[in-house]
């Protein structure tokens, strides 16, 4: 495929670029002739095809008239397009890497910090959770553990309900709120090696009862 290529030198003169390997039989062969832009030293031309090298010669011997006897004066040698698969390549490796993390939603807001949850001593109401993601196709379950990291109770599946923007324990589990104390919690989804979706502290108060 043919492409374009510049070469910076002095102004004013004929420059030419001859494939490689060079054809001495007739020298005239391959040569592509390079135009400036203007009187800025900028010669390019847009014949120049892939996985060719070329010489760049001044037309010394007989302006106008590629010779064998003309100065070379540099070379160019674009990317082969082994090269430049090998760099798409790794290009599609990064990507793939890249694409995993964005699947993965490694950054918040997507895993993100509750902060806390207040429930009152006793209670087996519903708690909802705002979250910054949609994950109402997700197998999720709660788990509420105490200070000394000990599992409290877990929250499966079956007890959540799940819509676009929130997460809803349906029924807090008698475990969760039979004390006054605090409580850590994280959602975690089940279907992604129970990785931790938001987490915070859950706080178990007292508060005056009518009974």
């Amino acid at each position: 495929m043919a492409y374009t290529e510049y070469f910076d030198y002095t102004t004013g003169l004929n420059l030419y670029a001859k494939a490689k390997p060079l054809d001495t039989g007739t020298w005239a062969t391959g040569v592509i002739a390079l135009t400036e832009n203007g009187s800025t030293g900028e010669y390019s031309a847009s014949t120049f095809v892939d996985d060719t090298s070329y010489n760049i010669y001044e037309e010394t011997t007989s302006p106008g008239t590629p010779a064998s006897t003309d100065t070379k004066i540099g070379s160019i040698a674009p990317p082969m397009s082994s090269d430049i698969a090998s760099i798409e390549a790794d290009l599609l490796l990064i990507k793939e890497k890249t694409d995993q993390i964005n699947a993965y939603d490694v950054y918040p807001p997507t895993r993100q910090a509750q902060n806390t949850v207040t429930v009152y001593l006793g209670e087996t109401t519903s708690l909802s959770f705002v979250t910054a993601s949609d994950y109402s196709a997700k197998t999720l379950n709660v788990v509420w553990r105490d200070a000394d990291d000990v599992l409290v109770a877990n929250t499966p599946d079956a007890g959540i309900t799940k819509t676009t923007t929130t997460i809803t324990v349906d029924s807090l589990p008698t475990a969760v709120t039979e004390e006054v104390r605090i409580l850590s919690y994280a959602i975690r989804d089940s279907d992604d090696g129970d990785r931790v979706l938001a987490y915070g502290e859950c706080y178990v108060k007292y508060a005056a009862t009518s009974s």
